[in-house]
């Protein structure tokens, strides 16, 4: 009984929430490099060597090292507040740069790789940072213990979506498998 009632009680929530997704744009298109080196946060670094790859994709890494650059242009299809980077779930720990500034991070690269489990990463593009006109490029350096990553698609969102991953992604990611967990 106690199952059912949880279960009807998380589809009509998630079924009222639904409209409240937001805003998004898909980023599939990448340039990828295994390994690491902190020039490739530069928005001035020469990629142009680097494989172009669509996303998802199994990236390949080099020491559990790699990036991501891509260019995202100008606005896109987000007028006005906020903008966020929205990687989704991905089992990696990730510095994230916007045109060459560190913007936030998720997990640590350094001294020692810490991955945090089962959380979002939602980064706000700074408006600072962000040209409204022009290109504006966003790298990710990635660190995970194993060869290769599994990246799913990256989105940018707007504060609608942003709170959806961070809620809504959150709650099914952990809580809802902590209290499944309890129950069975």
């Amino acid at each position: 009984m106690r199952k059912n009632l949880l279960l009807l009680f998380i589809l009509a929530w998630t079924g009222a929430l639904a409209a409240a997704q937001g805003n998004r744009v898909d980023l599939s298109e990448w340039r990828f490099a295994p390994g690491d080196s902190p020039e490739y946060a530069d928005p001035g670094y020469d990629d142009s060597g680097w494989l172009a790859v669509s996303l998802p994709a199994r990236l390949a890494l080099d020491a559990g090292r790699g990036w991501l650059r891509g260019d995202l242009g100008g606005p896109g299809n987000l007028e006005g507040g906020g903008r966020y980077l929205l990687l989704g779930r991905v089992d990696a720990a990730a510095e994230v740069f916007l045109n060459g500034s560190p913007i936030g991070r998720r997990g640590t690269l350094d001294p020692r790789l810490t991955i945090p489990g089962n959380q979002p990463g939602v980064f706000l593009l700074p408006p600072g940072l962000w040209k409204p006109e022009g290109e504006n490029v966003l790298a990710l350096r990635l660190a995970a213990p194993a060869s290769a990553l599994d990246a799913s698609g990256f989105q940018i969102g707007d504060e609608d979506a942003a709170s959806y991953e961070r809620r809504i992604i959150g709650f099914f990611n952990f809580e809802l498998y902590t209290v499944l967990g309890a129950l069975c």
